[in-house]
This record gives C-alpha cells, structure tokens and sequence, in this order.
C-alpha cells in the first residue's frame, strides 16, 4: 500500500517494478553505504588524535552496556544522563580546539569552505550538549525521550560522526547521513544482543520472572476482557433479536384484531 503511493506520488517511479527497486536499493547499500562506513572507521583509527578521543569513549561504552546487561533490573536515570552530556561537551571542546589551531576564529568568515562547515557544525554539536544538559539537569522533558537522547550509545555515536566529519575530509552529504544512521543500527543491535547474551545478577533474575508473570497476567487480562466483550455483544445481540421478535409478534396481534380475526 505505501510503496503503491509512493509510486502514484512519482511517476518516474511507477514505470520501474519492484524488483528494479529493491535491486538499486540493495546496489546502493553495497556499492555506497558499505564502503563509506567502512571508510569513515579507517579514516578515524589512521589519526592518533582521534584514537585517543575514540578508545576511552568505546571502552566506557563496553562497560556500562556490560553492566546494564547484568543488571536487567536497573534503568538509565537522570544523573546518568546528564553526565553522558558532560561527556559530549568534553568530546565539543576537543573538537572545539582542533578546529581552533587549523583555522583560526576566521574560518567562519568563509563561507562555503571545509574550514566554515567544520568550524559551524562543532558549535552546532556544542549547542546540542548544552540543551541535552539543561534538559537533563531541569528534567524538561518525558524521561523516554531524554534517556533515548543521552543514552550512552547514542552520544557515543553522536561524538564518532562528529569526530569524523571534523578530523576528516568525508564530505556529510546523503551518503554520509545514511551510513550513519547504518552504523546506529548496528551498533543498537549489537549492543541488544550483547546485554541479551550476558548472564543476569540474582535480583535482576528475579525482576525478570516478576516482568514476565505480569506480562503474562496483562495477556490473560486482555483475553477475559475480550471475551466478556464478545459474551456481551453476543447478549446484546440476542436481546435484541428478543425484542424484534416480541414487536413482530405485537405488531401481528394487532392486524389480526384489526381484521377481526381474534
């Protein structure tokens, strides 16, 4: 149904079939995403600079995910958040440096250079560290939507791209953009799997078998309340049939009075 409108919303798009679809999009993947993220990796492990923002940050990663895979019982709270931030400001400031010794205060006057971009995107990535930190400090907004942005994968990702479009020439262009987003997903993945496969603490056993029997007992809630609203409709619907017929009967009483035959 969606690829059906979207193909109505593109006529050049009509013209091509499914299978043509899928095959670019599986060429694309393979011939363009594939290698810029395996690009953007190389060109961050060849510079010394960037290994020793990268290391720290990967090994912490490594760490807290192998705690919160054995503490299944445990979630992300706002100090840990708001100290994921003061992270991302350190890796804004490393960056912030960088930038400052290779161009200068003039890189912004221009425009349209690698020098601007560059110079523009680490005050970018700087405003963001501080709004997630005011965020997190002031407890803005829903916890969900906070603890999913300062998550520690998420601002560890968010420091490797920075790392690698400041240090780097790759260009953050749609390429870039959506071998990042491959990247994410991967990481996201690997990372479920990895907390999935590590064994859980006594407590977090027992929070999991809690989890599950109240898993278990919404289920069997949800089947009873359909199943009391299908013996429900199915009363209704009988009443209903009851009384149809009990006016039919009253309405044929009644002509046959009329007519005279009672």
């Amino acid at each position: 149904m969606l690829i059906n409108k979207i193909c109505l919303s593109f006529p050049e798009v009509s013209n091509i079939g499914y299978q043509e679809l899928i095959a670019g999009f599986v060429e694309y993947f393979s011939n363009v995403i594939v290698p810029r993220s395996i690009e953007m990796f190389v060109a961050t492990i060849q510079k010394k600079n960037t290994i020793e923002i990268l290391v720290p940050l990967v090994v912490t990663l490594f760490l807290i995910q192998t705690y919160f895979g054995r503490n299944k019982d445990e979630e992300l709270g706002w100090n840990t958040a708001y100290a994921n931030c003061i992270v991302l400001l350190f890796v804004t400031a490393h960056l912030a440096s960088y930038v400052y010794e290779n161009y200068g205060l003039s890189a912004l006057d221009g425009f349209g250079t690698a020098a601007y971009y560059k110079t523009l995107f680490v005050l970018i990535l700087g405003l963001t560290a501080l709004s997630l930190m005011f965020i997190d400090f002031f407890h803005s907004i829903d916890e969900r939507m906070s603890f999913l942005l300062s998550n520690n994968i998420f601002i560890v990702f968010l420091s490797f791209v920075s790392i690698v479009l400041v240090y780097t020439d790759i260009p953050f262009n749609r390429d870039t953009l959506v071998a990042s987003v491959f990247i994410l997903l991967t990481v996201v993945v690997f990372f479920y799997i990895f907390k999935w496969l590590i064994p859980p603490s006594e407590s977090a056993e027992e929070f999991l078998e809690k989890k599950k029997e109240k898993r278990v007992e919404i289920i069997k809630g949800v089947a009873r309340d359909v199943r009391i609203g299908k013996n429900r409709a199915e009363k209704k619907i009988v009443i209903a049939f009851m009384n149809m017929e009990g006016g039919l009967k009253s309405f044929a009483k009644r002509i046959r009075g009329w007519l005279g035959f009672n």
